[in-house]
């Protein structure tokens, strides 16, 4: 299922990751605590800036909760959604 997969959150311009990874072939790193990246000051996420921002977690995980709920409430449907996909695919 998705949460399998779930590997971060973007928030503004943070981007907190719970999961990395290099390629599709690469290992897969879980992390313990969060890793933080502001995108405007650090663009290719090199360096984690938890501290002295852990204020960040808490606002970006508060997105992450209301996606999940909308994911409930809204549930994917992906044979529908691929067959309008293929439906209006001569648009591009």
């Amino acid at each position: 299922m998705w949460v399998k997969r779930f590997f971060g959150v973007k928030w503004r311009n943070w981007k907190i990751n719970f999961k990395e990874q290099d390629s599709l072939v690469s290992e897969t790193r879980t992390y313990g605590t969060p890793r933080v990246y502001n995108l405007h000051t650090d663009p290719q996420e090199k360096g984690s800036v938890l501290y002295p921002h852990t204020w960040v977690t808490k606002a970006g995980l508060g997105q992450l909760g209301a996606h999940v709920v909308s994911l409930r409430t809204n549930p994917i449907n992906f044979s529908k959604d691929i067959r309008v996909y293929n439906e209006y695919s001569w648009l591009k």
